[in-house]
């Protein structure tokens, strides 16, 4: 049973910090840079309520896998993150950065966008990318495994 409990939490805290990392910088990024956050602070407080509770849920109804009885202990010294984990984590962030900072930057003239809720219509279209982004990392990160991460 040890071994499934440290994969779920793994997934689980691999999934947080991503979640958090990701969202600092995008807010940091587009306040430096346009001078306003495209996200406000309700829209981040949702998105966290139901990441962590899909997360929350996700973890909680994973079974258990008769093959994790076979891995090798996890040694106390061991990092708690791995690399592998690092990886993903960088990667799934940079890939949300580039995808809402191009619909962030450039929305209004990739997507044609004018008139005067323009922006709102914008901000709209950035917060469900954004969601999206976070329930496709969920997704991805809740399936792998320690080791494989």
């Amino acid at each position: 049973m040890h071994h499934w409990f440290v994969d779920l939490i793994l997934s689980f805290v691999s999934t947080e910090m991503l979640n958090t990392m990701f969202q600092e910088t995008e807010i940091k990024l587009s306040s430096l840079f346009s001078g306003a956050a495209p996200l406000t602070a309700v829209q981040l407080l949702w998105v966290n309520l139901i990441m962590d509770t899909l997360g929350a849920l996700a973890l909680a109804t994973e079974p258990p896998n008769d093959g994790l009885m076979e891995r090798q202990p996890v040694g106390r010294k061991a990092s708690f993150i791995t690399k592998p984990m690092w990886r993903n984590i960088f990667g799934q962030s940079l890939y949300q950065l580039i995808v809402l900072g191009v619909l962030n930057f450039e929305g209004k003239r990739l997507l044609g966008l004018s008139g005067p809720d323009s922006t709102a219509v914008l901000n709209t279209l950035i917060f469900n990318s954004f969601v999206f982004c976070q329930v496709n990392c969920l997704m991805h990160l809740t399936e792998t495994h320690y080791g494989l991460l």
